[in-house]
């Protein structure tokens, strides 16, 4: 009787060991999962960010080239980076 409880015992044992191992392997491939997610979104934010920059530069540098009075006139004044006018951008 105790020899048939103890069989049983280290049956459920070796039952839980294996539902851990199977846990412990979905998890560490939901954390992959979630770890290739965010890099992948930290890239696209990254270029997201390199390519306003860029805009910004553009206008900053074509604002910075025409005379001080086109600027005052207000033909610049309205212009922000994400402004997609021609003048801005040429």
């Amino acid at each position: 009787m105790y020899q048939n409880l103890q069989v049983q015992q280290t049956n459920r044992i070796k039952e839980l060991e294996s539902e851990v191992t199977q846990m412990r392997a979905a998890h560490t491939n939901a954390i992959q999962d979630l770890k290739s997610k965010f890099l992948a979104e930290k890239q696209t934010y990254q270029n997201e960010s390199d390519s306003k920059i860029n805009t910004m530069t553009k206008l900053a540098s074509t604002v910075g080239d025409k005379p001080i009075d086109q600027l005052i006139s207000g033909s610049y004044i309205a212009c922000i980076p994400s402004c997609h006018h021609s003048p801005c951008l040429q």
